[in-house]
């Protein structure tokens, strides 16, 4: 019995210290990772220093030309939206950037499915693990599953969403030059199986978390100009969207942030020439809605 002990003691160290080495050599290779979507999320949380940041999902990576408005606004701009993420995503990278400067605008880019209502969609927070330790961060896990901090304690565990495509991307040692500032245009339009049906809704259930979120940010935010965006859909869905944003209607009448709704404008809805499908805009219609927010900024006289 006792040798089976020994064994196990072991083999328990002979684990932990795997683990251990498995994560220091993950924290080099994400730090010195050059390309693909580890260097970008590294970039936004070390290095960028935009005047003006844009986040929120894929709506957000896809819509929002940072070159454009840049240019039109003469300050500096970033696309820091992440497919499949929403406002969880959004505080922590804000939170991140926060501790190293405080950008002169932020532009949220707000799905309600992902942002608002219930459903996991949008709560998966695998692009912060490499951060856990900074302070607010860790307190996101445990808000969202207090299982993590447990999982947590396992320096390998930060990385295994994304073991083989950092390591990957490090060993090819290939550097990207991000020409677009974040932002992933998308160059295609409506195929024949698009947009003719109309979405199907179940009822709406809001998600206490994700708002509470909302108010987090917006005092994380202070400093900044703070602007929430819907973003235009090629669908008619006036009616489902005001119920869909009501509660995210009310935090920003009391606390005074503006909430700008591109649903059902003439300009977009069941306009073929400007969507990839029903909720995302091609690069044509991207450049085009990019020159309303920006003429939005301009005429905010905060």
């Amino acid at each position: 019995m006792k040798k089976f002990f020994i064994k196990m003691a072991v083999l328990l160290l002979i684990l932990a210290v795997g683990d251990f080495l498995i994560g220091k050599g993950m924290d080099y290779v994400y730090a010195n990772v050059m390309s693909g979507g580890q260097r970008r999320n590294n970039f936004i949380a070390n290095e960028m220093d935009a005047d003006i940041l844009v986040f929120g999902s894929s709506r957000a990576i896809h819509h929002y030309n940072a070159q454009l408005i840049q240019d039109s606004l003469g300050l500096s701009c970033y696309n820091c939206g992440q497919d499949g993420n929403g406002i969880m995503l959004d505080y922590g990278r804000l939170l991140l950037v926060k501790k190293r400067y405080t950008p002169k605008c932020v532009i949220v880019d707000v799905t309600p499915g992902y942002d608002l209502l219930k459903s996991t969609d949008g709560i998966d927070l695998g692009w912060l693990r490499p951060y856990y330790d900074n302070e607010g961060i860790k307190a996101m896990f445990a808000d969202i599953d207090g299982k993590e901090k447990y999982k947590m304690l396992s320096s390998a565990y930060r990385y295994n969403s994304f073991f083989l495509t950092r390591l990957a991307s490090y060993l090819s040692g290939k550097v990207e030059e991000d020409k677009t500032k974040g932002f992933m245009p998308i160059d295609s339009r409506p195929g024949n199986v698009r947009i003719n049906k109309m979405l199907s809704f179940s009822d709406v259930e809001y998600d206490s978390l994700k708002l509470d979120y909302f108010r987090k940010l917006i005092d994380l935010a202070a400093g900044s100009r703070l602007y929430f965006v819907i973003s235009p859909v090629w669908y008619d869905m006036k009616t489902r969207r005001e119920e869909e944003i009501k509660p995210l209607k009310a935090i920003c009448r009391q606390k005074g942030i503006p909430l700008v709704d591109f649903t059902n404008h003439p300009k977009y809805m069941r306009n073929d020439s400007l969507f990839s499908d029903g909720t995302h805009l091609n690069s044509l219609g991207a450049d085009i809605f990019s020159r309303d927010v920006v003429q939005i900024l301009r005429n905010d006289k905060r």
